[in-house]
């Protein structure tokens, strides 16, 4: 048996917890997206943290190992199949999943993990464009702009034909608007790269709570707190954004949607704690979740709370308030 501490909690894990139903979870949720094309989307939002959850906590050597191998044959079909869209989800999904690992090992920080995963995922998708088109990096991009803007120009085509707008004013739109998602291209697949990460992390943090009642990638969510130096690339981001001109304020817009996000996720964090404090039931809390998640502004305003924690320390008043009405 192997003693594993979760705050001031110790618990045991079998040291050979079903390895052989694990290595079999694992052989499934990587080939199942080879076998069913278009099924990437879902599981890369998932399949990395159950990958984890199924190798379990007990020996990081041996889950790391058994995954190796399983990556190493899962690529050599690839290969011979000549799936190389194949060899990149394995590599992504086996990647994220080995951080997810080695942080439940060392007992990592939420945010550790995060930041670590988030940096793989961005290294893979470099690597990848570069490797998947033979181009260096700056012309690999400019082809996956290239070929955005024609995914756009073929979508607007078949709108046209049965639409009731005005077709000059629904091209001028729909210019503007594929601009802006080219503009912010690499803020945007940043986002959606931490947002992958997280919900990875939410999915391995379930199952381990569920099978051995332990909660790795502490502290809880709500706890969150992200360094407080990340206010410095907010300004910066801003002030290019602002006065910067070309490339240097696109710079400047994809660095603010990016830390965006980052403080969306704090700014989460502190509404959880809020609800918790109050007692808020969790109807109540998915409720305002959606309500303020379909409005701009709402997101905007989870965002600027995150931001203003760095200052204000939201939780800390509210545990300060909690202490007094206990006194």
């Amino acid at each position: 048996m192997l003693s594993k501490k979760n705050g001031d909690k110790v618990f045991k894990i079998p040291r050979h917890d079903n390895q052989v139903s694990g290595v079999g979870i694992v052989v499934l949720l990587l080939f199942l997206p080879l076998a069913l094309p278009g099924i990437e989307t879902l599981g890369q939002l998932v399949f990395p943290g159950l990958i984890a959850c199924s190798l379990g906590l007990l020996n990081m050597g041996m889950a790391l190992t058994g995954l190796g191998i399983v990556l190493v044959v899962g690529s050599a079909l690839t290969i011979v199949m000549g799936h190389p869209m194949g060899l990149v989800w394995l590599l992504q999904a086996a990647g994220l999943s080995a951080v997810l690992i080695i942080a439940k090992g060392r007992n990592w920080t939420g945010t550790q993990t995060l930041a670590t995963g988030l940096a793989l995922l961005a290294v893979a998708f470099l690597v990848s464009l570069t490797l998947g088109t033979g181009m260096g990096l700056p012309e690999a991009y400019h082809k996956l702009v290239s070929s955005i803007s024609q995914d756009f120009d073929k979508a607007l085509t078949t709108y046209k034909e049965d639409s009731p707008f005005d077709a000059a004013s629904l091209d001028a739109w729909f210019t503007e608007f594929k601009n802006l998602v080219i503009q912010l291209l690499p803020g945007l697949l940043s986002v959606v790269f931490l947002f992958s990460v997280l919900t990875n992390m939410i999915t391995a943090r379930v199952c381990c709570r569920k099978r051995w009642h332990y909660n790795p990638f502490g502290p809880d969510f709500i706890e969150w707190k992200f360094p407080e130096i990340l206010i410095w690339g907010t300004i910066v981001g801003g002030g290019i954004s602002l006065f910067g001109h070309g490339i240097w304020k696109q710079v400047g817009d994809n660095l603010l949607l990016f830390l965006g996000a980052v403080y969306f996720l704090q700014g989460l964090a502190i509404m959880g704690y809020l609800f918790r404090y109050l007692k808020v039931p969790a109807y109540l809390r998915w409720f305002t979740y959606i309500l303020l998640g379909i409005q701009w502004y709402g997101l905007l305003g989870i965002a600027i709370l995150g931001l203003l924690d760095t200052w204000v320390d939201f939780r800390r008043r509210i545990q300060k308030l909690g202490n007094k009405d206990r006194g």
